[in-house]
């Protein structure tokens, strides 16, 4: 039972850490003076790092409690994982182009949100053993 709800929580929490950090990067020099807005900058950085360490393995860690074809099922989610961030890197590369920063964050707060909201749903469906 702990170990179901564990991955439950992580799953969950491992989608907020890159949301909170992107807002930490978008809020910080909106609302914070400029010496607080680096820590946020700092804090926002470090949260999207740890969940990118984490964030590719956890699925991965899903796949045979959930799944009756392993194989195929690791090869689908390594070519989806690579196809979603190739279409993030191009479109945060022609947002950031077109106006640096200024739209390329707002979209990965939105990207990160819908991730995040999917991730409760995953959460609540996913068999764990």
């Amino acid at each position: 039972v702990g170990s179901r709800a564990g991955l439950r929580v992580l799953l969950v929490s491992t989608s907020l850490l890159p949301l909170a950090g992107t807002l930490a990067l978008v809020l910080g020099p909106m609302l914070l003076s400029e010496a607080n807005a680096v820590v946020s900058w700092h804090l926002g950085i470090f949260a999207i790092a740890l969940a990118s360490t984490v964030m590719p393995i956890l699925p991965l860690v899903l796949v045979p409690a959930n799944s009756r074809a392993c194989g195929r099922s690791f090869g689908l989610l390594d070519s989806l994982f690579g196809l979603g961030q190739a279409v993030f890197t191009i479109t945060i590369g022609a947002l950031r182009r077109d106006n640096d920063f200024g739209l390329a964050l707002p979209f990965l707060c939105g990207g990160f949100a819908t991730a995040a909201l999917l991730s409760v749903v995953v959460a609540r469906v996913v068999k764990t053993e």
